[in-house]
């Protein structure tokens, strides 16, 4: 559990060094840039049945014309592992780094967005039994649909469904669906 921890904490802290240099390479762009964290729910049959997984993800999107953005999202989802007596099994969680093209149908209030992605999905798992059935690491194909709205100049609300398709799995996939806010760094 301690090694899990402490491998979270080191990706966590990379990927928001990375996601420090993004912002600052993107302030000197004169095209628009949002950002902003959202929240949902993962979907997938890995461990043999359903489960659901929930978690936060941080967008930047960096809009080429008003029609294609550049998206880079880091998330992380987690779930405790119970068993039938309600006994606690440890901790499952996964972090992710996606980036993805997206094209906006629209430039209007309300912006329906279709996407393709890839990525590095990074599993770990507190129970050393469990863990020996996983590749604790995978590369991912993403395909997404969503809609941005705009409530003012400054907010946006994003609702984001993403099929990720795990490569190093056999036969691994899950779904995504989160919503969140987005804020423009510049107002166009």
């Amino acid at each position: 559990m301690k090694n899990m921890k402490s491998s979270f904490k080191i990706k966590l802290a990379i990927s928001a060094c990375l996601f420090v240099m993004i912002i600052s390479s993107f302030s000197k762009l004169s095209a628009q840039v949002v950002i902003g964290p959202s929240y949902g729910a993962e979907f997938s049959n890995t461990l043999g049945e359903m489960y659901v997984r929930s978690g936060g993800q941080i967008n930047i999107a960096y809009f080429v014309n008003p029609n294609i953005a550049l998206n880079l999202g880091l998330s992380g989802f987690g779930k405790a592992l119970i068993d039938s007596s309600f006994n606690n099994l440890g901790y499952w969680r996964e972090f992710s780094e996606m980036f993805s093209f997206q094209y906006y149908f629209l430039t209007s209030n309300v912006r329906p967005f279709l996407g393709i992605g890839l990525g590095h999905f990074s599993d770990a798992i507190s129970n050393d039994a469990l863990s020996k059935a996983f590749n604790i690491n995978s590369f991912a194909l993403a395909g997404e649909a969503g809609i941005m709205a705009s409530f003012a100049e400054r907010l946006k609300l994003l609702f984001t469904v993403k099929y990720n398709y795990l490569v190093s799995y056999s036969s691994h996939s899950n779904l995504t669906a989160s919503i969140g806010f987005m804020i423009p760094l510049k107002s166009r």
